[in-house]
């Protein structure tokens, strides 16, 4: 994927309005974006429903 334009490539290494969360989203593949909400899914999932072996 290419850049749409030079101040959204610069926000990724910090130096625009992106914060840390943002350049983390946006500056990863699609495939590890995914992956992290995938899991974060999961953990609280497992956190907040007792049946799925979470915590008591």
């Amino acid at each position: 994927m290419g850049m749409p334009n030079q101040e959204f490539h610069q926000a990724l290494h910090g130096l625009g309005e992106m914060n840390f969360a943002e350049r983390l989203w946006y500056g990863t593949p699609n495939w590890v974006a995914a992956g992290m909400a995938s899991t974060a899914g999961r953990e609280a999932n497992w956190v907040f429903n007792a049946d799925s072996g979470g915590p008591h």
